[in-house]
């Protein structure tokens, strides 16, 4: 197995997201983590994100999570041994609790996800300002509009809006 699958199950593992690609919100959920795992700068894996229907997406991600799934259909023993770095772990420890949802009884896991990496996509990426940001969730995202309040204070708490 490449070295670059054997680190995308090893970051996955460590922020606390099980590896599954069954469907489409298994699937939001990992492109979601791993763009806010990067963009808190937790570790770079090289992904690179645009914006999609459902938020920040990353076409060479998608292709990397299929890949990974076939070795580990194949071979569930492919990552015996692999660790990763401590400095990379103690990363990924500051980044775990912007993985967790607060508000479950709420919005599901993928949703939390979704709202956090979109709303921070628009601002920092798109450099858009806080209206044309609500503007573009409302358009594509009207379900996710009411949270983007705590979206917002999340994402300042972890340093990754300014304040």
């Amino acid at each position: 197995m490449e070295n670059r699958l054997k680190v995308l199950k090893l970051v996955l593992d460590e922020i606390g997201q099980e590896f599954s690609i069954d469907n489409l919100t298994d699937r939001k959920r990992l492109q979601k983590s791993i763009y806010l795992t990067q963009a808190a700068e937790a570790i770079d894996l090289g992904y690179r994100y645009s914006w999609y229907l459902k938020g920040p997406y990353s076409t060479k991600l998608t292709h990397d999570y299929y890949k990974l799934h076939e070795h580990l259909f194949r071979d569930r023993n492919s990552l015996q041994g692999a660790r990763l770095r401590e400095g990379i772990v103690q990363n990924l420890d500051k980044v775990k609790s912007l993985h967790q949802n607060p508000i479950r009884d709420e919005l599901e896991e993928s949703e939390w996800l979704e709202l956090l990496a979109s709303w921070h996509y628009l601002r920092t990426v798109s450099k858009y300002d806080q209206t044309r940001a609500r503007d573009e969730m409302a358009k594509s995202k009207q379900n996710l509009v009411d949270y983007i309040p705590r979206a917002d204070d999340t994402l300042k708490q972890h340093n990754l809006l300014d304040a």
